[in-house]
């Protein structure tokens, strides 16, 4: 009788772990690198990134403003309200995101910047720095175990890494 209630505890697990899984769809095809190693995006992951932010020219000086992202119709419900935040010069905008990329469970995305300065990006994962950092490093990031790495460049270098943040763990790319 044990055995049973054991057999139909993981028939139930395993159902309700693959209708969990079903209901986050992958945004695989969304968010993309040309060259993680150098953090480079993908055409379509570029397009989103770069349509989430302008710049309003404010006397002298700019003013980042938060513009509707440009989230293919087909992913659209995956994408909750982005929202910015300014802090002196550096501003964040996040993009709330419920689906999966490389089968790791994706909260958000965020563009991270400097007003008249560089701006990059994180992802943020509800899952834990180990799983995150493999999953990267088997895409070709090359981050160390230590979690982080700074790339120099001719004219700017590039913090690249997987940090632990709000019970998850987050992807960054930040020129500077």
């Amino acid at each position: 009788m044990t055995c049973r209630r054991i057999a139909v505890a993981a028939c139930a697990s395993l159902v309700l772990s693959c209708a969990t899984a079903s209901s986050s769809p992958s945004l695989d095809r969304l968010i993309g690198f040309a060259d993680p190693s150098t953090c480079e995006p993908s055409e379509a992951f570029g397009a989103l990134l770069n349509s989430l932010v302008e710049h309003e020219r404010d006397g002298e000086s700019y003013t980042p403003v938060l513009k509707p992202p440009l989230v293919p119709a087909a992913l659209r419900d995956q994408f909750g309200t982005p929202e910015l935040t300014i802090g002196g010069s550096e501003y964040r905008a996040t993009l709330p995101v419920r689906g999966t990329w490389q089968g790791l469970p994706l909260r958000s995305v965020a563009v991270v910047g400097w007003i008249e300065s560089e701006q990059g990006f994180e992802l943020l994962f509800d899952a834990n720095r180990a799983e995150v950092l493999a999953t990267v490093n088997q895409l070709g990031f090359g981050i160390p175990p230590s979690g982080s790495d700074y790339r120099e460049d001719d004219v700017l270098g590039l913090h690249v890494g997987v940090s632990e943040h709000e019970g998850g763990a987050t992807l960054y790319c930040i020129p500077g």
